[in-house]
């Protein structure tokens, strides 16, 4: 991998990361493309989900500082909740994907990882995303239930699969259950905190037990920077976007990309 492969590749996880078109599904088909092998990713995944990691920390760190040291009672008006409310629902939300990742992750990398499927999930995803856009104008809530946190975090799970994006499907099982579009991308953000602290701890072990071939440092900088930047930039544009835009644009993005694959197959 050199230092451009970095560069293109730590764009596309920070853009794809939030946007709900899947970064793990974009990912799969780059590499592919770049003829890159697996084993050599694995340091360098952790880069860009670190990259990720720190961009969601900077952006959220008041609601993050809030949440764990002044929680106790001070009202989190972006979500309708207190603080401690917050931070409960998040532990609800994480637990599904807690559960199930260390028994489904790896298996499901390992079959699912073939190009064909992973854009069969791309499909699934603006599916998801079209039937969130059709039913959540049906409902109307105003605040974060411990119940949606937790249908949102059941929704998580969907994300084990390369093709399936996190953001999409969280954001999904928020509308569902009747968040406007903005306090679902929102909670599905902070939601990202700890889903994405476990991929980077996921892909350490990896790296324990299988090794990794070496990559470059000049490669891995331009990976982390290139990642963080672009995920603060990305972070910021879909709060401001789905304030005002529906999710109809990104299910044609990724019937799009579909049909392209599935033109030139």
């Amino acid at each position: 991998m050199d230092s451009w492969q970095a560069l293109a590749l730590g764009i596309l996880q920070g853009i794809t990361e939030f946007l709900p078109v899947s970064s793990s599904g974009h990912l799969v088909l780059a590499e592919t493309w770049f003829g890159l092998e697996v084993q050599e990713l694995l340091s360098f995944d952790v880069v860009v989900h670190a990259g990720t990691l720190c961009a969601l920390v900077i952006y959220f760190r008041k609601d993050l500082w809030g949440m764990f040291l002044q929680g106790i009672g001070k009202p989190f008006s972006d979500l309708s909740i207190s603080c401690h409310h917050l931070l409960l629902a998040l532990i609800v939300a994480t637990l599904p994907v807690v559960l199930i990742a260390p028994f489904a992750k790896g298996s499901l990398e390992t079959v699912f990882r073939g190009e064909a499927i992973v854009v069969g999930f791309l499909g699934l995803t603006a599916c998801l995303l079209a039937t969130a856009e059709l039913l959540g104008r049906y409902r109307k809530n105003t605040w974060l239930s411990l119940r949606t946190a937790l249908v949102m975090g059941l929704f998580q799970i969907l994300s084990l699969a390369p093709g399936v994006s996190r953001s999409g499907s969280t954001i999904v099982g928020g509308m569902i259950m009747g968040l406007s579009r903005e306090k679902a991308a929102r909670f599905s953000f902070l939601m990202a905190v700890p889903a994405i602290l476990g991929a980077v701890v996921f892909l350490l072990k990896d790296i324990l037990e299988q090794g990794s071939e070496g990559v470059g440092f000049e490669v891995l900088v331009v990976g982390f920077v290139s990642s963080a930047v672009v995920s603060a930039g990305a972070i910021h544009f879909m709060l401001k976007f789905l304030q005002r835009r529906s999710l109809w644009v990104f299910v044609a993005y990724l019937l799009a990309l579909v049909s392209v694959w599935l033109l030139g197959s």
